[in-house]
């Protein structure tokens, strides 16, 4: 019991070292704040009043761009946001849908290119990956396998692989 109580003691004396350190820290942060104000305050001050100068400026010379490419009668600002003056005519608007096309065909070199098909599945154990997969496609490098794709999958082009990779 005595032992202990000694040191509760200890601990104490501690702490309330650490508290008195606390306080002598806290108040150099407070001096030196204060030097900090007192010698970079004006400076900190006109560092503000630039910023906001700057942008005042930015914003002016924005709407000087805007009035130069547009003129001023063609957009009228709301909030930030455009918005046309006359109303939007919906018969001015491209069609929204594709027109239904045939498979397209693209020749490079005198070859035709055909699109890619792949599919795979991955079996995964703890130490190893299993991987196959069939694609129409031969080349590793994707540039080279989406640009000069010779293989029409609709001809049965299809090339089979398998890869086993070790997990550590």
């Amino acid at each position: 019991m005595n032992r202990q109580y000694r040191e509760n003691e200890q601990l104490r004396l501690q702490l309330k070292s650490a508290q008195a350190e606390l306080q002598a820290l806290e108040k150099m942060l407070v001096s030196f704040e204060n030097q900090v104000e007192a010698r970079l305050g004006d400076l900190l001050d006109q560092l503000s009043d630039l910023n906001a100068e700057a942008f005042t400026l930015d914003q002016e010379l924005r709407g000087i761009r805007e009035q130069r490419l547009f003129g001023e009668g063609v957009i009228r600002y709301l909030d930030g946001a455009p918005r046309p003056v006359r109303p939007l005519n919906v018969n001015d608007l491209p069609p929204m849908v594709l027109q239904p096309q045939d498979e397209p065909e693209f020749e490079i070199e005198g070859e035709t290119i055909y699109p890619n098909v792949a599919a795979g599945i991955e079996i995964g154990t703890s130490t190893h990956a299993f991987r196959v997969f069939v694609s129409n496609y031969n080349a590793i490098i994707k540039n080279r396998s989406i640009a000069y794709n010779t293989n029409n999958p609709l001809d049965g082009d299809f090339q089979f692989g398998f890869n086993i990779s070790v997990r550590f």
